[in-house]
């Protein structure tokens, strides 16, 4: 959530777990709200939550608020190299060049077969871009949400894709050929 007058404002992040509210000129989240029916128990107990104030100059937009809401819900995990190999100092599966594109799940085909990446736009603005793998693959497909193929965009390690505002993409990536 964001109160913004174009030179100054201020986002209120949280994990994901609560609602924002603003009335009166006061942001406020409500951090549990339990119902008594069917279950008068059912959110007893211990509850963890994360929030942030984020002040900032300019338009939310300007402040990358959607990144750092990102970042704020996705910490980064180091775990060993499969097989108990060593990793890498560094490596990442995707980097984009517009920050208004984030990377939002890599997971495994429903298929079996490949990598499916999903990406999002976050400010409503028509974007060209390009994805860096941190590997090359066989084949990039454009995939609608069902994970079917759409249009071929080619293999290697990078790829040019235009976003219009808030668009929701999806990737698969197959034939990882560094293995």
């Amino acid at each position: 959530m964001d109160l913004s007058d174009g030179g100054y404002g201020v986002s209120l992040l949280n994990d994901c777990k609560y609602g924002h509210s603003f009335l009166g000129g006061m942001m406020t989240i409500s951090l549990i709200k339990t119902g008594t029916y069917p279950d008068y128990a059912a959110d007893l107990g211990r509850h963890e939550f994360t929030y942030s104030l984020l002040p900032h100059s300019g338009s939310w937009r300007e402040a990358g608020t959607v990144q750092e809401a990102a970042a704020l819900n996705r910490p980064f995990y180091v775990l060993p190299a499969p097989g108990g190999g060593t990793l890498p100092a560094e490596f990442s599966l995707v980097t984009c060049d517009a920050p208004n594109i984030i990377a939002e799940t890599a997971k495994k085909a429903e298929d079996g077969e490949g990598i499916v990446l999903r990406l999002y736009e976050t400010q409503g603005a028509r974007t060209n871009f390009r994805l860096r793998f941190g590997t090359d693959f066989e084949s990039i497909k454009l995939a609608n949400l069902l994970e079917q193929a759409t249009s071929e965009l080619g293999s290697g390690s990078e790829v040019e894709l235009v976003a219009g505002p808030y668009d929701i993409i999806t990737l698969l990536l197959y034939g990882d050929r560094s293995r």
